[in-house]
């Protein structure tokens, strides 16, 4: 019956790749429900049924030899089976300040240059993980 509705027409072998192509994807699909239905259920044995679930509201664009992210997907999983999904805006999260709340935090320490055919030319860089204030009137009130 799937011959007939599929390829009428066709040649016998590619009426015979088509249909294996048409059980890989059903059983892809299939799986992949599975799976969200067992993430669904560990979700509420873990948090409950009245959880909330805070996420941020980033994205990122498609890149070669990585897996692509399920998150619009993921949070209309969530509403649909009834949990609270609320989003933050991280746009300048980490330039924020949490004392002060302006946008003053700046990288500050230089250190050694750790590729070592650029220590020559370059002997330190900045660097990137360490953030301070340089709103000096209000945070250096606000540590004392």
């Amino acid at each position: 019956m799937i011959d007939r509705m599929l390829w009428n027409d066709g040649p016998p072998e590619l009426c015979h790749l088509h249909i294996k192509h048409f059980q890989f994807t059903s059983i892809v699909f299939l799986v992949l429900q599975c799976a969200d239905q067992k993430l669904i259920q560990d979700l509420r044995a873990k948090f409950g049924e009245d959880a909330v679930f805070v996420m941020g509201n980033w994205s990122a664009p498609h890149a070669r030899y990585h897996e692509p992210i399920r998150g619009l997907g993921f949070r209309r999983l969530l509403k649909k089976h009834g949990f609270q999904v609320f989003l933050i805006d991280e746009y300048k999260t980490s330039r924020c300040c949490p004392t002060c709340h302006n946008e003053s935090l700046h990288t500050f320490r230089r250190i050694p240059n750790p590729r070592l055919y650029r220590r020559e030319r370059y002997p330190t860089v900045v660097c990137q993980g360490l953030l301070r204030c340089t709103n000096l009137s209000k945070c250096a009130v606000a540590a004392q």
